[in-house]
C-alpha cells in the first residue's frame, strides 16, 4: 500500500513538473528587459484591456462556460452587466449621454497610454507618472518597465517609431469605436421605436375598442329607449287627438 502511494505521488509530481511552464533566468531577464518589441506588446495589451472594458460598459458582458466574463462583442471584462444599450424601458435619447461619457473615458485612457509610454522612455522602471490631458481627469500611473530605455542605447529613431505607431493605433481604434457606436445607436433607435409602435398597435387592438366603441354602443342603445321616459311637461299632458277617431258615444 505504501509502495503504491509512493508511485502515485511520484507520478503526480512528475506530471506537475512536466506541465509547469519552464523559463530560464536568461529568458526571464529578456522578458523584463526594455526593448521596442516588448514596449509595443505592452502598449497593445493595455489598449486591448481598455477596449474590452469599454465594450462591456456599452454592449454588456456575461459569464461563459469557462466562468470567464466575456463581452458580447468579444474579449474579456472584469465584471458582467447588461450594458448601456441593454437598458430597458428607456428612450434612446436617454442613453446617449452615458454612452458619450464612456467614449470620452475611452479616449482619455487610450491617449494616456501613449503619453505614459513616451514619458517612460526617459525614466527608470516603476516611476510614478502624472498624465494631464485637456478634458480628462488627471491620472497618476506607474511607468512601463518594458518602455524604460534609460542607458539601453536605443536610438531616438526607435522612440519616434514607437510614438508614431502608438498614435496611429489610438486614432484608428477611436475612429472605429466612434463609427461602431454611431451604428449601434442608429439600430437601437429604430428598434426601440418599433417596440413603441408595436405597443400602440396592441393597445389599439385590445383596450381601445373597449374605451371607444362600447360608449358609442351604449349611447345608441340609450337613444332607442328614450320613448320609455315619461313626459312631465305641459305640452305632453294631453296628446294631440285631432287625427284620432272619436270614441263611440253611448245612447
Amino acid at each position: 500500500m505504501r509502495l503504491r502511494l509512493f508511485f502515485l505521488g511520484t507520478g503526480i509530481l512528475l506530471t506537475a513538473f512536466v506541465f509547469l511552464p519552464w523559463s530560464s533566468p536568461e529568458s526571464a531577464r529578456s522578458a523584463d528587459a526594455a526593448t521596442p518589441d516588448g514596449c509595443r506588446r505592452h502598449v497593445i495589451d493595455r489598449m486591448s484591456v481598455i477596449h474590452d472594458e469599454y465594450r462591456s460598459r456599452v454592449f454588456g458582458a456575461r459569464e461563459n462556460r469557462e466562468e470567464d466574463i466575456e463581452v458580447f462583442t468579444g474579449g474579456l471584462a472584469p465584471e458582467s452587466g447588461t450594458g448601456i444599450l441593454g437598458t430597458k424601458q428607456r428612450l434612446t435619447s436617454e442613453l446617449v449621454w452615458p454612452a458619450v461619457e464612456s467614449y470620452r473615458v475611452l479616449r482619455c485612457r487610450t491617449n494616456a497610454i501613449c503619453l505614459a509610454m513616451k514619458k517612460s522612455f526617459d525614466v527608470n522602471a516603476n516611476t510614478s507618472l502624472t498624465i494631464k490631458q485637456m478634458g480628462c481627469v488627471e491620472q497618476t500611473i506607474d511607468s512601463y518597465p518594458s518602455c524604460s530605455f534609460v542607458d539601453t542605447g536605443y536610438l531616438p529613431t526607435d522612440r519616434l517609431g514607437l510614438e508614431t505607431e502608438c498614435s496611429g493605433m489610438s486614432e484608428t481604434s477611436l475612429y472605429a469605436e466612434k463609427a461602431v457606436l454611431k451604428l449601434a445607436f442608429s439600430y437601437d433607435s429604430g428598434y426601440r421605436s418599433t417596440l413603441q409602435k408595436a405597443g400602440i398597435i396592441d393597445w389599439l387592438q385590445g383596450d381601445f375598442p373597449d374605451l371607444v366603441i362600447r360608449p358609442i354602443r351604449d349611447m345608441v342603445s340609450m337613444l332607442g329607449k328614450l320613448h320609455e321616459i315619461p313626459c312631465f311637461i305641459g305640452q305632453c299632458d294631453r296628446p294631440d287627438t285631432s287625427n284620432m277617431t272619436p270614441p263611440l258615444v253611448p245612447f
